[in-house]
């Protein structure tokens, strides 16, 4: 019988494109013959010139209206106007287009003043909040026309320019990412500044007269300004309102209202300018830095004048002047109101501050950012493999002699895994990909495949040497790797600045070449997994299930927190995908919504979302913690045979434990469970006043049943539990067809039909039948039909 097709919750055709969402997978197919694209690149290559007029003269009339306006009353406006839109919103995709375009208006409008002088008579310095929203409006239109300028731009650079599709695919993906923000998860923004910035804090002392401390307080004071500040400061208001309408009701004497007014001025005045003044954006006050340091962060009104002055004029496509100085001077004060422009750039702004103030200082700068890079990864790899041994700054020879040798950052050894990594710690080009895109793939290939190169140098080191020795810098033995321990190996190269787009789908990029299944990920990110995963075994298992999405050839996910969510709902999330769909691109639609909740309220105590998890059986869970505090020796690897259970087969399991502990109490002996099919394995619940089967019986059992089905390997498991029945050891053995000795062979044929009839007859009394059919499944569990295995025999 042929199986329905379920019809998909959203389906859209257009005759060129046909998008399916499928729950939370979204695939995508191209419907036109080459003919058809090329016919239609042909019309939008011809209207090009004229798109970007269109928009060139938009972005001129939004720049006449602005800088009609007061400074920072404009700015104050377009701050607060998204605030009531995104209440209550954590994850982007609660967020429509419209508001998203909305969120960005302050940065571009500071980017407006910070290009454009004011005219000193007319209009200059109205306040008019009709202005106001007409400006807000035309620049959310200007970004949306941007996103449809796109295509022509695609089909201009095909046509006329000549860049290779696959090429274009990716700069046009690069370029609409170029309105994203919001590297960081707002309780991680201070925490890595700190490690990287500390390390410099002799020459913030020689340059500023502060250390690096309290440039880290100023930041911080800065992040809870400009998120928290104003629901506290709304909040302190409405305390108030209710303390004086309280008051009133009970105190209707005039002279005694004017005393409770005037005691409470002091408490009232500095909610009330935090909420319709300036106070929560005034950085000086805020921060307490010295004018040195605020006035080198900031671009006074007019002051950079490249932004309207290149092929794209004034677009917000552009390198910002936002992300060189993220602060505007205005009237003597330095106001800061953009979060996302503050902290996704505020790293890289000090450093080329400094590097502008003493460009001596350049390469000292970089080795003490790359040692600072690979102690904040080593600390971060520490807190998610507490017990692994990791060893920093390695080197080894290129060929037989130490006389020239190779550098790895991080080796990561924890029971059967070593994890290979390389931290970049170089910045990324702010280059927009639309007007130099051969820079914007050289910075990404210069970090990437850099990095992966030096992986891969290493792998091969390890795999080749009988016994690979690293050394320290002086060239002496600094420790050796025991490869008969080692099972599994990834490599991991770690950048401190955050492509994340890019970096979660790497490999599937045709200009970056990597080494198979190497993972490219941010500190960022791993700093998020640190944070999520409470057992490094779980952590090793779903490493395992990222190496196989880096080879599935069509999944391709452009957040590495949608890989999270995807091993969170599915497990084996790449398993059979490739099979089932071709020629399609598989990317997801929701699976870091959870996620994003989840680190985008740690910092908020009121209102801390559920943290999403798999769903993990109690039994199950139990094994998996005593297991990671266990010394037992290949523990990854139990764990991950154990993980890799889909549901059912999970309860299954922790059911049969249970079944056993019940079963074997009530015949007062000692029995097993023996599964076959996909997964082989044999159960052994061990509890006390239970007398013990012999290991010999165990390991004749499981070589019997292996050989009687030809089965390349089996698992045996014991569980050993005390009288309250808490979990006290846990142990397990791998039996393999290829370790069955010829002598034994014989007396293994005679033990695997014994204990397939056993099996026969338990099935019988199970199922209540007296005869097996002869096209029922056998019950010695070959996996055959019984007329073709063991008919004749029971």
């Amino acid at each position: 019988m042929k199986k329905k097709k379920r019809k998909p919750d959203d389906y859209f055709n257009n005759g060129a494109v046909e998008l399916v969402r499928d729950g939370t997978m979204v695939s995508m197919r191209n419907l036109l013959s080459e003919s058809e694209i090329n016919e239609r690149m042909e019309l939008l290559a011809k209207e090009y010139e004229n798109e970007k007029k269109k928009i060139s003269d938009l972005v001129n009339k939004i720049r006449v209206e602005v800088i009609k306006c007061d400074p920072i009353e404009l700015l104050k406006f377009s701050k607060q106007v998204p605030l009531l839109s995104s209440f209550n919103k954590i994850s982007e995709i609660e967020y429509s287009k419209n508001e998203i375009y909305t969120m960005r208006c302050t940065e571009y409008i500071q980017c407006i003043f910070a290009s454009t002088g004011i005219p000193t008579a007319g209009e200059a310095g109205l306040v008019n909040e009709n202005l106001y929203h007409g400006i807000i409006n035309n620049i959310a239109d200007l970004y949306e026309r941007i996103e449809f300028f796109y295509f022509y731009w695609s089909a201009y650079a095909d046509k006329v320019l000549g860049i290779e599709s696959e090429l274009l695919e990716y700069i046009v993906e690069s370029q609409m990412l170029w309105l994203v923000r919001g590297n960081t998860y707002q309780v991680f923004q201070v925490g890595n500044l700190e490690k990287l910035l500390l390390i410099h804090d002799d020459k913030f002392i020689e340059l500023f007269g502060i250390g690096a401390k309290e440039i880290i307080n100023g930041i911080a004071a800065i992040e809870y300004s400009l998120s928290s500040g104003m629901p506290d400061a709304i909040a302190d208001l409405m305390s108030l309102f209710d303390k004086f309408k309280s008051f009133t009701e009970n105190n209707p004497d005039y002279n005694s209202l004017e005393e409770f007014v005037e005691s409470s001025r002091s408490e009232t005045e500095k909610p009330l300018y935090s909420v319709f003044g300036t106070e929560l954006y005034e950085v000086s006050s805020i921060t307490s830095w010295p004018d040195s340091f605020v006035n080198e962060l900031a671009f006074e009104i007019g002051e950079e004048a490249t932004f309207f002055n290149s092929e794209f004029p004034g677009w917000p496509i552009m390198d910002l002047p936002t992300q060189k100085r993220p602060f505007i001077k205005y009237e003597d004060k330095v106001y800061c109101f953009d979060y996302y422009s503050f902290f996704d750039n505020i790293y890289r702004v000090i450093q080329k501050m400094i590097m502008r103030l003493d460009h001596s200082y350049t390469t000292t700068w970089s080795q003490r950012q790359q040692l600072a890079s690979e102690m904040l990864v080593e600390e971060v790899v520490q807190e998610l493999i507490p017990n692994a041994l990791i060893y920093r700054d390695n080197y080894y020879p290129k060929n037989t002699s130490l006389k020239h040798c190779a550098e790895n950052d991080l080796i990561a050894i924890y029971d059967n895994t070593l994890l290979i990594i390389e931290v970049k710690a170089g910045s990324f080009t702010y280059t927009p990909p639309i007007t130099d895109y051969r820079a914007h793939i050289k910075s990404f290939k210069t970090l990437l495949e850099k990095a992966d190169y030096q992986c891969e140098r290493t792998y091969n080191y390890i795999v080749e040497r009988e016994v690979p020795i690293f050394y320290n810098r002086e060239k002496e033995e600094k420790f050796s790797i025991d490869k008969s321990l080692i099972e599994n190996i990834y490599t991991l190269s770690i950048t401190v600045d955050n492509f994340n787009e890019f970096e979660a789908k790497a490999e599937k990029l045709s200009f970056i070449n990597l080494m198979a299944g190497s993972i490219a990920i941010s500190l960022d990110d791993l700093r998020l997994y640190a944070n999520y995963f409470e057992n490094s075994l779980m952590f090793l298992h779903f490493l395992k299930e990222r190496k196989a999405a880096t080879k599935s050839k069509i999944l391709t996910l452009s957040d590495e927190l949608d890989h999270l969510g995807m091993y969170i709902k599915h497990n084996m999330y790449t398993l059979n995908l490739d099979n089932e769909i071709e020629n399609t691109k598989l990317s997801s639609y929701g699976y870091r919504e959870a996620l994003d909740k989840y680190f985008g309220t740690l910092h908020i105590e009121q209102i801390q979302s559920e943290k999403p998890i798999q769903e993990i059986p109690k039994i199950l869970k139990e094994i998996l913690d005593f297991l990671e505090k266990s010394n037992i020796k290949n523990k990854s690897f139990l764990s991950n045979y154990l993980l890799d259970f889909a549901d059912e087969a999970r309860n299954e399991f922790c059911n049969g434990v249970t079944g056993l502990l019940a079963r074997q109490r009530h015949l007062n002996r000692m029995v097993q469970i023996v599964t076959f099919g996909e997964l082989k394995y044999t159960l052994f619940v061990h509890q006390p006043d239970i007398k013990a089967i012999s290991q010999e019986m165990k390991d004749d059992y499981n070589f019997g049943t292996v050989f009687k089905n030809e089965e390349s390997k089996r698992i045996s498991i014991d569980l050993y539990y005390d009288l309250n029945m808490d979990l006290v050891d846990v142990k397990f053995k791998v039996y393999k067809y290829v370790d069955i000795n010829e002598e034994d062979k014989e007396r293994y044929t005679k033990l695997g039909d014994k204990y397939a009839k056993t099996r026969a007859i338990s099935y019988k009394k199970q199922t209540g039948k007296k005869k097996i059919g002869r096209n029922d499944p056998c019950p010695c569990g070959s996996g055959k039909k019984y007329k073709k295995c063991c008919i004749g025999v029971f």
